[in-house]
């Protein structure tokens, strides 16, 4: 096998287990939120019991109704059990940034320069979108 085929599997390979590690971790978040959620354990920003009166709202009428954080403003509400089932969501979302970064040491070692500035930009412009600084109507 030639260089480039292992470097090619070896970088498959840690982008596969880091994945499949967030992921996993990701899934026990959401599953852990959700259940502390369902038994509120802590208190929600929206009761379980208002739910179903709510649902039927369009989103602005929603939030209004409700106060929940909109953005990436109800990471300061985690110890609201709605919030933090959501963070479960985010990981998961968010899960290939360190996936790609990851992969960084690799092409860094082996030279290619390229795929180095293409994993950096790509994260580059994930972090951007995720954080709504830039936003297109």
């Amino acid at each position: 096998m030639s260089n480039k085929g292992s470097l090619t599997q070896q970088t498959q390979e840690r982008y596969a287990q880091w994945l499949e590690a967030l992921t996993r971790v990701s899934l026990l978040a959401m599953v852990v939120g959700f259940v502390l959620y369902a038994f509120e354990v802590f208190a929600p920003v929206v009761p379980t019991q208002q739910l179903p009166a709510l649902w039927q709202l369009p989103v602005d009428q929603y939030v209004a109704a409700t106060e929940v954080p909109v953005g990436w403003s109800w990471m300061a509400h985690l110890h609201r059990t709605d919030m933090l089932a959501i963070l479960g969501v985010a990981c998961l979302a968010l899960s290939s940034l360190p996936c790609v970064l990851a992969l960084v040491p690799f092409y860094w070692s082996s030279g290619e320069r390229m795929y180095v500035l293409l994993c950096v930009a790509q994260v580059v412009v994930l972090l951007v979108s995720a954080s709504g600084w830039v936003v297109a109507h």
